[in-house]
């Protein structure tokens, strides 16, 4: 897992994270220095070695698995390709003003209880978007 909170960082990691991830990072920060990762939430990419239960406590004592049909964990999931292949952005508000965005590549390592519940937000005839950073 890899956290990012910074354009710079995310610019720094580029060709080892999924170009989404760079795209929103630079999106969240903006250009008018108010961005604060405590107060505003950050990035998540998600890697091969994260344990989808036990790293994201703030979710819910399942982690990336909490939500249920009363109170989904996403607020909204989309997919998109970046030349490379498909990557989820799942978007997850904890509170008024902090978020947390998870860039999450469609690969063999996913856990395939994560991809169901991700592609549940989807609808069944939305085109994989591609992005054009």
């Amino acid at each position: 897992m890899t956290k990012l909170t910074r354009a710079d960082q995310a610019v720094q990691l580029e060709g080892k994270i999924p170009a989404l991830a760079i795209l929103r990072m630079k999106q969240l920060q903006g250009t008018d220095d108010l961005y604060d990762p405590a107060r505003h939430g950050y990035i998540v990419v998600l890697s091969e070695n994260g344990d989808i239960v036990a790293d994201f406590p703030e979710l819910g004592d399942k982690g990336l698995l909490s939500g249920t049909d009363d109170w989904p964990v996403f607020d909204y999931v989309e997919k998109f390709n970046d030349g490379t292949g498909d990557v989820y952005e799942a978007v997850a508000h904890l509170n008024n003003e902090q978020v947390l965005a998870f860039i999450i590549s469609d690969t063999d390592w996913l856990d395939s209880r994560l991809r169901t519940v991700l592609e549940s937000y989807l609808s069944p005839h939305s085109p994989v978007t591609p992005i054009n950073p």
